[in-house]
């Protein structure tokens, strides 16, 4: 297993009323360099967080996820950025695959380990670039074909391979990359990923506990549609 060196990577985290899930992130990252970018939470998110020592950087008001994510990157001193969400926990070596993908693919900007949910099942966290046909048939249950070409159905998820996109939820990429601020919630890791060479990467893994929220609140389905047509409009 590769060795990392101690100024080789930073692992910078998002919260936002993260308290059921950080104590739980940060315990499967330790001994890392952590920033942690707090989008003005109302809950214990801080308090247990400082129990593992990271930087933490609280924002006066909820910038979205892009902004807080420069923030982090604009404050981090590594070769290479792990951009994680507070609901995803790492397994043991995933860090240590990771970085070694890195170091046999000098050309790799972007990376995605395998993500699985709560009950060891697949998610599909590497997507071809998405077409409206693709954003209505996932919201509206239609369209299967194309949504089966979107999210990869026909890739076995077994070997490293070049994609698209690979999800924010957990992505490892060279330092000096940021986002657009434009983007407030989704679709900025779609955004992100154009021009450059991603990589999604299933000899590693990590674990996602979905929230969905999207699909729950109307608010997120707002901030969904919004970013969607910021994404087409600046690309088409």
């Amino acid at each position: 297993m590769t060795k990392i060196k101690e100024t080789e990577l930073t692992v910078v985290i998002v919260t936002y009323n993260s308290e059921k899930f950080i104590d739980r992130c940060l315990n499967s990252i330790k001994n890392n360099q952590i920033v942690i970018v707090d989008n003005n939470s109302s809950d214990n998110t801080i308090k247990i967080a400082e129990k593992h020592n990271p930087k933490i950087i609280i924002s006066n008001k909820n910038y979205g996820y892009a902004k807080a994510a420069n923030i982090g990157i604009e404050n981090s001193h590594g070769d290479y950025i792990l951009l994680i969400n507070p609901d995803i926990y790492l397994q043991e070596d995933t860090i240590e695959d990771l970085i070694l993908f890195m170091h046999e693919n000098k050309k790799c900007d972007v990376q995605g380990p395998k993500l699985l949910d709560d009950n060891g099942e697949l998610i599909f966290s590497c997507k071809r670039f998405p077409t409206l046909k693709d954003a209505a048939g996932r919201r509206l249950g239609i369209f299967r074909d194309s949504v089966s070409r979107h999210l990869m159905y026909d890739y076995d998820h077994k070997e490293p391979r070049i994609v698209d996109w690979i999800s924010g939820g957990c992505m490892l990429f060279k330092n000096g990359y940021k986002f657009d601020e434009r983007y407030f919630l989704y679709l900025e890791d779609v955004d992100f990923c154009k021009g450059k060479r991603v990589y999604y990467n299933p000899n590693a893994a990590a674990v996602h506990s979905v929230q969905r929220d999207s699909t729950r609140k109307l608010k997120h389905f707002f901030f969904h549609a919004r970013s969607f047509l910021k994404y087409k409009l600046k690309h088409f």
